[in-house]
């Protein structure tokens, strides 16, 4: 949630201006298609671990705004098989006429700094770095208390060549993860961001 908070600000910039050439408002699914969002669908269906709950969430009204309370824009969701860990993922299309994709590494490194801050004010261990090439952004990882269990959150945010801001955020018990398989899961999580990166020599800006 902190690292998400950081964001609002940037996912702002394309919320509420998301629209496509003749000014009209786009639909979520055309939303979904001018990002990357239907590619790292594609892959994580072909993953046994992650389940898709869209079945769910057209089903359960509620348990679809209390996706939209833990992440606004997210456009993704899925459960963890092993933990029933949360795998949400959104983003939007940015409006930012002149300006490159990666926002500026200013931008991300005032970002990492607020993030820590934020989390230190909350008092939750947090450990915060930036990505060193494009897609730029950083990625995260907050221990949070709940009770006598402990969840661990891994966030991932960027900006990719596609004017797409993106974040990739899972949270699960960390006691049900063991820390080897952390370490999977995070580089799970990158390979999604790495999908965004191999269209980047292609991608088209408007």
């Amino acid at each position: 949630m902190i690292v998400l908070m950081m964001l609002s600000a940037l996912f702002s910039l394309g919320n509420s201006a998301f629209s496509d050439k003749s000014g009209q408002d786009l639909t979520h699914q055309q939303m979904i298609d001018q990002c990357a969002f239907t590619m790292i669908a594609d892959t994580l269906g072909d993953a046994d671990f992650w389940h898709d709950l869209r079945p769910v969430i057209s089903g359960d009204p509620q348990f679809a705004d209390h996706l939209h309370q833990i992440m606004p824009d997210y456009k993704l969701a899925y459960v963890h098989e092993q933990s029933n860990g949360l795998l949400l993922i959104g983003g939007d299309r940015l409006k930012m006429d002149g300006q490159s994709g990666d926002q500026g590494a200013g931008y991300w490194s005032d970002t990492a700094a607020d993030t820590r801050k934020a989390c230190a004010e909350a008092g939750l261990e947090c450990s915060v770095s930036l990505f060193s090439e494009a897609p730029y952004g950083l990625a995260a990882s907050t221990f949070i208390a709940e009770g006598a269990d402990a969840v661990r959150r891994e966030t991932l945010a960027f900006i990719g060549a596609d004017r797409c801001a993106y974040a990739i955020q899972f949270s699960g018990p960390l006691a049900a993860i063991t820390d080897q398989d952390w370490s999977q899961l995070r580089l799970s999580l990158l390979d999604l961001r790495g999908l965004v990166q191999a269209t980047e020599t292609t991608a088209s800006l408007p």
